[in-house]
């Protein structure tokens, strides 16, 4: 290809939007900070208020009480709707459990209650009030020991599940998990979100997961681990797959006991991995 002669006239040229400069007419509100987002907005309607979901703290079990005073006194507190005073409702073909309504508590976070008040700070503040008191009941966590007893679903157009596609364990073994103690967690054990390594093909190791760690008190004798190391990928380099990346770890507690230090740092495990797969 040879440029030796001026180009001639080409659709670009005559283009109305494309190569021109388009001012846009939010452009300097945004750039300035002074664009307002949804919840800025209260000019929209006269008298609009704020809700705030409430979640459950337990994965499974009931609902014992909900004293909902000192958040209905709270200021600006429109309305509190709690799922102790409803029946539940119905569910659907992707909700097993009922979407409010009731006391069986069936995952964690569930919600239990939404406030509404006539601002978004107020609605949460009232709804750090409510004191929920639980029931706890045993979970099924280990998906190995209840598989023979699964139930194929479907999918959205009526396909049936049964067939899978990718790899699951690469997938599944480096998910995110989240530990939201309240009182004290005691860790010796070891928690692992590492990715798989590189199965076939051109599909390259799996990244690490995430662990998220919150506690009042963080207790152990320090022989605790944390793996989210990633995959590695094609060790003989056939197919060019490359090692997954490491994942992250976030740890928070107010005090430790019988915990050992790494580089320096109170509340830790003993060993923590986070490097990413060999490629």
């Amino acid at each position: 290809m040879e440029f030796n002669a001026p180009a001639t006239e080409n659709m670009f040229d005559r283009a109305k939007l494309v190569g021109k400069s388009t001012p846009r007419i939010d452009g300097p509100l945004k750039v300035s900070g002074a664009a307002p987002y949804a919840a800025e907005r209260h000019d929209v309607v006269t008298g609009q208020a704020y809700g705030w979901i409430v979640g459950a703290a337990i994965a499974k079990g009931r609902i014992r009480s909900m004293e909902l005073g000192d958040a209905r006194r709270a200021p600006g507190v429109i309305a509190i709707v709690a799922a102790t005073e409803h029946e539940p409702v119905g569910t659907s073909p992707y909700n097993h459990a009922p979407l409010f309504g009731g006391r069986d508590i069936a995952h964690y976070h569930q919600a239990i209650a939404v406030v509404v008040a006539e601002t978004f700070e107020q609605a949460r503040a009232a709804a750090s009030l409510i004191r929920t008191q639980y029931d706890a009941a045993d979970g099924v966590h280990d998906l190995a020991r209840v598989k023979s007893a699964a139930k194929i679903g479907t999918g959205f157009s009526g396909e049936s599940m049964k067939d899978t596609l990718g790899d699951f364990d690469g997938a599944f073994g480096g998910a995110a998990v989240k530990i939201d103690v309240l009182e004290s967690f005691v860790f010796d054990g070891t928690i692992s979100m590492a990715g798989i390594k590189h199965t076939n093909g051109n599909s390259g190791g799996g990244s690490g997961g995430s662990v998220w760690i919150r506690a009042g008190v963080l207790k152990g004798s320090g022989s605790g681990s944390i793996s989210v190391i990633g995959g590695n990928g094609d060790e003989d380099d056939n197919g060019g797959a490359a090692g997954g990346g490491g994942g992250r770890v976030a740890i928070y507690c107010d005090s430790t006991e019988k915990v050992s230090t790494l580089h320096g740092l109170a509340g830790l495990p003993s060993t923590i991995t986070t490097r990413g797969g060999y490629d």
